[in-house]
């Protein structure tokens, strides 16, 4: 077994003065990196088609059509008093209005779909963040050792970290578009997902930093598929509360993406122009999901802003152990 250097206290000393100033630290960590991705190209290759064999499987459970509009407003009509009167079949309207069932979508599986993509996705990518600092400790010690400065490290890998989520974003989609039927642009799902992969990489950064190498993966796998029913799916009465987990952003965020086209974009235009489904589509995804379908920037900043703070927790967490070591 190799030492991670947890128990190691024997160096007390470092180094003071720098290796070289931390923007060229910073360059040299990141070569580094490209450098070892170079000699173990099969391993990042078969990386990138575990994230395009996942978008085929995830694309296989919603390979039909995820959203049918409410009925035209000339259907809606013809709803009887009778059934607008039953308890059990009255949604609030956006204006305090109170009107049938007859007015939901007639297929809604979004809600679904972004909590599996959460959960997939979410899975997938922490198990691999936890091994970008926590296998490689003795590395980190050695650096340091030198007298290399720990923000420079971090900066260098999360960098490459960074080029890594843009191409497995685009593995991810070529096999998830392929299979599964989507109404978004791939640019608005490219975005999303993106996010929330770089989101879920400063998570995994956070437990390989609190944990031994053997059991980070786990719990931060088993915690990031438990996290993910915090999307607004089941239906928890939180509503702003929800605010406070990045699954609800994603998930708002992939429910707008997808509705986008039928509430503003083309697909309004051209196959309804007589109809204008906005203010159904936004009464029921706020009293179904308590989404809001007008922010899909604040969505993708939002989940950027998470990932940001993992990583902001995760290198406070590195250098609580430098301080340790230094004892």
């Amino acid at each position: 077994d190799i030492d991670d250097g947890d128990n190691d206290r024997s160096s007390g000393a470092t180094a003071v003065v720098p290796i070289s100033g931390r923007w060229r630290q910073v360059h040299l960590c990141l070569w580094r990196a490209l450098l070892m991705a170079r000699h173990s190209v099969g391993s990042v290759v078969l990386n990138l088609f575990l994230y395009f064999f996942t978008g085929i499987y995830i694309g296989l459970a919603f390979s039909e059509e995820t959203f049918t509009p409410p009925n035209t407003a000339q259907v809606r009509e013809q709803c009887p008093m009778p059934l607008i009167s039953m308890e059990n079949n009255i949604l609030p309207c956006g204006a305090g209005q109170k009107f049938c069932s007859i007015c939901d979508p007639m297929k809604d599986s979004v809600g679904l779909m972004g909590m599996t993509l959460c959960m997939g996705l979410g899975a997938l990518t922490v198990a691999n963040a936890v091994r970008t600092f926590g296998f490689e400790r003795p590395v980190f010690w050695r650096e340091y050792s030198t007298g290399a400065s720990p923000v420079a490290y971090f900066v260098g890998k999360d960098l490459y970290e960074l080029l890594m989520s843009v191409m497995s974003t685009a593995f991810f989609l070529s096999g998830f578009i392929v299979i599964a039927a989507p109404m978004a642009t791939f640019g608005r799902l490219f975005a999303v997902i993106f996010a929330l992969i770089y989101c879920v990489n400063g998570f995994g950064y956070v437990f390989s930093m609190l944990l031994d190498r053997v059991n980070a993966g786990f719990l931060a796998t088993l915690v990031a598929i438990i996290i993910s029913i915090m999307c607004g799916y089941i239906g928890l009465p939180l509503k702003q509360g929800y605010y406070a987990f990045y699954p609800y952003w994603f998930a708002e965020g992939v429910f707008t993406a997808e509705l986008w086209e039928l509430t503003n974009g083309a697909a309004r235009d051209h196959l309804l122009p007589d109809e204008d489904f906005e203010p159904l589509v936004a009464s029921y995804a706020d009293s179904r999901y308590y989404y809001q379908i007008d922010r899909f920037a604040t969505d993708c900043l939002a989940l950027i802003g998470f990932g940001v703070l993992f990583r902001v927790l995760a290198l406070g967490l590195m250098y609580r152990q430098v301080i340790q070591r230094r004892a």
